[in-house]
């Protein structure tokens, strides 16, 4: 007989702190981002250029992991359902 291992509810669980944790990290890398687009409007030499692209760089790669949590939480969502299912019927 199978056994399943894993906990749905527990599994909802993260899930519902990924979504949280990737709309938080979304909104403010977004607030991040407009309060250095105003700092350009005041500091004009070379280290502004130079922090503003490792500040696009580190944005780039934070977006893309948004991204990726977005992208795995409807395959979580579903094995929670599936783990329950399977569960109700043992």
């Amino acid at each position: 007989m199978s056994t399943a291992y894993v906990d749905a509810d527990k599994l909802r669980h993260l899930v519902g702190t990924l979504r949280a944790y990737s709309d938080d990290l979304e909104q403010y890398s977004d607030t991040l981002a407009a309060g250095i687009e105003r700092l350009g409007e005041t500091w004009r030499d070379e280290q502004f250029v130079y922090f503003s692209e490792d500040f696009t760089a580190a944005a780039t790669v934070l977006f893309r992991l948004v991204q990726e949590i977005r992208s795995v939480i409807p395959h979580l969502e579903q094995d929670a359902a599936t783990i329950e299912e399977f569960n109700e019927t043992r």
